[in-house]
């Protein structure tokens, strides 16, 4: 009987378990995803847009996915920004609603998605479509009004509209030049240290040449300008001896090669020193 009532138990608690973790465990977490993509307004994967569409009263701009990345086909056809379009994609494909309510189609200008509306529309490599409707912000908090063609009306954050209500200069690529640091072999360097030229090898960079002696021609003038002053006042401060000895022009070659040799010294340091940096974050300072 003990046995039989033991089982019984064993059983019972076999089956809470088996409640616990399929309902509870494995089955909230399923909730809860099924969720989060049901307050989703979007489902597609950035690399799955090929081509974006901004339209209002006041702009237009196309942008179409390459080979080599985004460009802008319209107002002007030039390469697009990178990053400002990633931006754009991963607010949109994160993006939830707070609240959705039901307007009629005549009260959807009172929420600004008729006439001031910002439009975005996505192409999908499948040939699909998808869009969203910018409206006004919210009377109250910092939230916008948003739709998705229908009669619905949302309500969600006003990241996704201010990473898409931006000017040509923001869509623009800005980059002076574009350089792969990988491809990169041969680089020459121009700077207030002089001139250098290196080249890789075997992944390490090195000084093949580099001519930096500009900056002797500005040491031989002060040196030029120093000596007449400095003679002025020897030959000055001599008259106060009984004895004088004139001072010999070697005194002032020797100064200036050892002034010299110093600052040839100082500048090759440095030149060495910036070489040994990478040469694409020494062109991008300089």
């Amino acid at each position: 009987m003990k046995v039989t009532r033991t089982l019984a138990l064993l059983g019972v608690l076999a089956l809470l378990a088996g409640y616990v973790y399929f309902y509870e465990i494995k089955g909230g977490e399923e909730r809860e995803e099924a969720k989060e993509l049901e307050e989703k307004l979007f489902n597609f994967e950035s690399d799955s847009v090929i081509a974006i569409d901004i339209r209002s009263i006041f702009k237009q701009f196309s942008l179409e996915r390459a080979d080599d990345g985004w460009r802008i086909t319209n107002p002007v056809r030039t390469e697009a920004d990178e990053s400002t379009i990633n931006g754009l994609l991963n607010s949109l494909k994160n993006l939830k609603y707070i609240r959705a309510f039901s307007a009629q189609k005549n009260e959807l200008k009172d929420y600004g998605l008729v006439g001031r509306s910002l439009l975005v529309l996505l192409t999908l490599k499948n040939s699909q479509r998808d869009s969203i409707w910018f409206g006004d912000a919210t009377p109250v908090g910092s939230n916008i009004f948003a739709g998705k063609g229908d009669t619905l009306v949302y309500i969600i954050t006003a990241t996704a509209k201010n990473n898409a209500d931006k000017n040509l200069f923001d869509w623009r690529d800005k980059s002076v030049a574009k350089i792969n640091q990988s491809d990169v072999r041969e680089f020459k360097l121009k700077n207030r240290y002089g001139q250098f030229y290196l080249s890789k090898d075997s992944g390490k960079w090195q000084i093949i040449s580099m001519l930096n002696l500009g900056f002797l021609i500005w040491v031989i003038v002060a040196i030029g300008i120093a000596s007449p002053f400095t003679l002025w006042a020897i030959r000055k401060w001599l008259t106060n001896f009984a004895y004088q000895a004139s001072p010999s022009i070697w005194i002032f070659l020797l100064a200036g090669i050892i002034v010299a040799g110093i600052a040839i010294l100082s500048v090759t340091w440095q030149t060495a020193s910036a070489a040994d940096r990478n040469p694409v974050d020494s062109l991008r300072h300089e």
